[in-house]
């Protein structure tokens, strides 16, 4: 096996920032630690080549855009097969810090328990922390992201699909990212299921990767604002079952056409129409939706 982490970069039409996060990996990680997986699933027929011309990568492939999951799938895979010890999932729109690698490397060593593990994530804006894992809303019934100060390694519910490092076994061993998801809320139902298994996942203080905040996808776009709502709504329809299941889906729903009232009033209107076509559409989370 290959004492070596599989890096996987999925990229979607965006050059420059995706070879800026190769470049900042190959200035500030050791060498001999990791390999570029660079997953393409951008509408240009050139864009690999376009990247593959500045920096330098392991394996790469292009994809059909089929989503965030299903990209990263195919880099998990490859990496399997090529019996890479770790995989690191790392979204394209980030800097890694010095040494933020082999800080995660070390943790997730430390106990045969620990499912994945994940650097504080601060804003690449103004280095303020964007993201230091997350918890369970019980009463709300959904995942939510904190941004809080820690002052050491902490346990979490949540770990962004930012960037999280796993052992490669561990996917074997549970399997992959969820695909029927398409985009948001796979990070939140594969964290659900590292727990059903038994797993803990853990926010390494020390490790540092810088992130530009909704360059992949614009903020509070109806794209957005669909596939979160339906997504959250749909994970509750499909992970939880009788009472628990009825009142996790309403209570969501309910949060959701809270959202959509605020919109509506706001003169939001496609917004709106987005929100609501994703209370209409949870039972359907089987890939690509409207949007």
């Amino acid at each position: 096996m290959l004492e070596k982490v599989a890096i996987v970069i999925l990229s979607y039409n965006n050059v420059k920032d995706t070879v800026e996060c190769i470049k900042s990996i190959y200035s500030n990680i050791e060498r001999n630690l990791f390999e570029i997986f660079l997953i393409d699933n951008s509408t240009d027929e050139y864009y690999l080549k376009n990247i593959e011309s500045k920096v330098n990568v392991y394996f790469s492939a292009k994809v059909n855009n089929n989503g965030y999951s299903h990209g990263n799938n195919v880099g998990i895979r490859k990496a399997i097969s090529l019996n890479f010890k770790y995989i690191m999932i790392l979204n394209n729109d980030t800097i890694v810090t010095r040494d933020c690698l082999q800080k995660l490397i070390d943790k997730v060593n430390n106990d045969e328990n620990i499912g994945i593990v994940a650097p504080l994530i601060k804003r690449y804006s103004d280095n303020k922390i964007w993201s230091s894992g997350g918890s369970y809303r019980k009463l709300l019934c959904n995942y939510q992201m904190t941004s809080k100060y820690i002052t050491s390694d902490a346990e979490c519910e949540f770990l962004t699909g930012c960037c999280f490092l796993a052992k490669s076994n561990l996917f074997q061993n549970i399997g992959l990212l969820k695909e029927d998801y398409f985009m948001y809320n796979e990070d939140s139902e594969f964290c659900h299921r590292l727990k059903m298994y038994g797993y803990k996942n853990y926010l390494v203080k020390n490790s540092v990767v810088l992130h530009k905040v909704s360059v992949s996808s614009e903020a509070n776009s109806p794209f957005q604002l669909y596939y979160i709502y339906r997504n959250r709504i749909g994970f509750c329809y499909y992970e939880f079952k009788g009472l628990k299941r009825i009142y996790a889906i309403n209570v969501n729903k309910l949060q959701a056409l809270y959202r959509y009232l605020i919109l509506k009033k706001e003169g939001q209107r496609k917004e709106a129409k987005a929100v609501y076509y994703a209370i209409l559409d949870y039972k359907k989370i089987n890939g690509k939706g409207r949007y």
